[in-house]
């Protein structure tokens, strides 16, 4: 009866009552990535394992997400998975695996070398996701990086102080 209904809201032929149907995310979609944790010891590394939700349970599609890896500063992996389903587990079995993929980001080291220099710093790397219609797809994956520069200030010459000068004169401005 809805695919009736729907067909007749679509047709300019019929007149009927204003229904709103929006698609969801109804599996939420996760991201586990892992963190390298500096410890007070030296040469010791703990690493840490991130999970963030990239697509919520219940959201409305066609949704662009972007996540940033802060950090990382060289090559890393990460995984794509459904989270907590919200249905029983024996229908959780038809779904099959939870995993949906896994992603080898590689040339993170080679482009932090390559951008390396006086006053640049790395701020991470940004992963940008499209969910449309329930396909997941990784469109693009950048380095981003700030450069820090200072100004310093210029000293005004002889014609900037005699053209500033004469603009004095006829605004009716005293300088002393």
């Amino acid at each position: 009866m809805g695919a009736v209904y729907k067909g007749a809201d679509l047709s300019s032929g019929f007149k009927v009552k204003k229904f709103i149907t929006k698609d969801a995310v109804l599996f939420p979609i996760l991201v586990d990535f892992e963190r390298e944790l500096e410890t007070d010891e030296a040469s010791s590394k703990t690493v840490k394992v991130v999970r963030r939700t990239l697509f919520s349970h219940m959201n409305p599609y066609l949704q662009k997400k972007i996540l940033t890896f802060n950090k990382h500063v060289k090559d890393f992996t990460f995984y794509v998975s459904y989270g907590e389903l919200p249905v029983p587990s024996h229908e959780a079995l038809a779904i099959g695996s939870q995993n949906i993929t896994k992603i080898d980001l590689k040339g993170v080291g080679t482009a932090i070398e390559k951008n390396k220099g006086e006053g640049v710093e790395p701020k991470g790397v940004i992963a940008h996701f499209l969910d449309e219609n329930g396909l997941f797809s990784l469109n693009l994956v950048e380095s981003v990086f700030e450069k820090n520069t200072t100004v310093e200030p210029v000293a005004e010459d002889t014609l900037s102080k005699l053209g500033s000068a004469f603009t004095n004169l006829f605004s009716g401005i005293i300088s002393q």
